[in-house]
């Protein structure tokens, strides 16, 4: 992955490993996080979005009257599954 805040074209550089040719991709995971080639966190935060939303619609279905889930449960997969992934490595990309 090449890093880079130039505007404009500019060709990926050259790299080579053990005589193989190292591509350049635009963005790419590591450690749970979405890197871009402008490290803007874009692509990071909106896959982010998509999953939170999708736990938070579980734990609307899950709260609804006819299934009577207690509020301590229903705390309890918030802190699971949206708690979590917001509040890891927030500090990294506090800035976006």
């Amino acid at each position: 992955m090449h890093f880079c805040h130039i505007r404009g074209v500019h060709p990926a550089p050259d790299l080579f490993m053990y005589g193989h040719r190292i591509r350049c991709v635009e963005e790419t995971r590591f450690l749970g996080l979405l890197f871009d080639k402008r490290l803007t966190w874009v692509p990071h935060l909106r896959t982010l979005k998509v999953f939170c939303l999708k736990a938070l619609n579980l734990l609307r279905v899950l709260g609804h009257t006819s299934w009577v889930a207690d509020r301590a449960t229903l705390l309890r997969l918030y802190h699971v599954l949206i708690r979590s992934k917001l509040d890891y490595v927030c500090e990294a990309y506090s800035f976006a």
